[in-house]
């Protein structure tokens, strides 16, 4: 999961009425796709742009929080996976205070600071809450998503979400082995001093790292673990840089 930056609103839901399915209109999906860089909000699996392999997705679950069922700043786009998994679970915190419940699921509109990551909140990173399992030490678990720094709210998400689904985990192995195979090849080259294949090659890790791309968090996580930044000069992508 990485940063989105909401794009301005569509027209079809300025001055719409709560209640409808106007969030669910073609101008709006269009929007919200152009916006993730064709990609879900949570586990950034590419979506095509027709069929029905996504879902407008509320993250102030609409059958709690109706009157914000046509906000633009509550929709986002997911995958059918991610979609189905999240529901209407919502997750909030209710304070601060260890010696008092912390934890609720929403039946009702309560008041509390929400326990998921909106990758469209401007005070969040996801990427500061959520990181993965690239260690060489660990390989039975390349791929697995985990909190950062102890981060409930990255736990929640990960769990609420499924992000460390069998689904997600395969698909992330599989591209593991891509950047494996790229770095071997980067690694090669400059054993070789063939100054072009290292710049080839480099590039082809800038291009993974985009927004734009599948999966460009788990590449940012790798090309860290790697120490392609100091190694090679490759600037990892900061907070909403395409």
């Amino acid at each position: 999961m990485i940063s989105i930056k909401r794009s301005d609103c569509p027209k079809v839901l300025k001055d719409t009425p709560i209640t409808g399915t106007h969030y669910n209109k073609k101008p709006v999906v269009k929007a919200l796709w152009k916006m993730q860089h064709k990609k879900c909000c949570y586990c950034e699996q590419e979506i095509p742009e027709d069929g029905h392999l996504k879902a407008v997705e509320h993250f102030h679950p609409k059958s709690i929080y109706t009157g914000l069922r046509n906000d633009w700043k509550n929709l986002l786009l997911a995958c059918a996976q991610c979609n189905g998994r999240k529901s209407n679970r919502f997750p909030i915190m209710l304070t601060d205070n260890a010696n008092e419940p912390k934890l609720v699921f929403l039946k009702k509109s309560d008041q509390g600071k929400p326990l998921l990551i909106d990758p469209s909140d401007e005070s969040l990173d996801p990427e500061e809450h959520i990181t993965f399992i690239v260690d060489d030490t660990r390989v039975e678990e390349y791929g697995l998503p985990t909190e950062k720094n102890n981060s409930e709210r990255g736990r929640m998400t990960i769990d609420i979400v499924g992000l460390d689904g069998s689904f997600y985990f395969r698909k992330r192995r599989s591209w593991h082995r891509t950047l494996e195979s790229l770095y071997l090849n980067l690694l090669e080259a400059k054993d070789q001093e063939n100054q072009q294949q290292v710049l080839t090659y480099c590039d082809r890790f800038r291009q993974f790292m985009s927004a734009k791309k599948e999966f460009s968090a788990y590449t940012r996580e790798f090309a860290r673990h790697k120490g392609l930044d100091r190694n090679f000069g490759i600037a990892i992508p900061r907070r909403y840089e395409v």
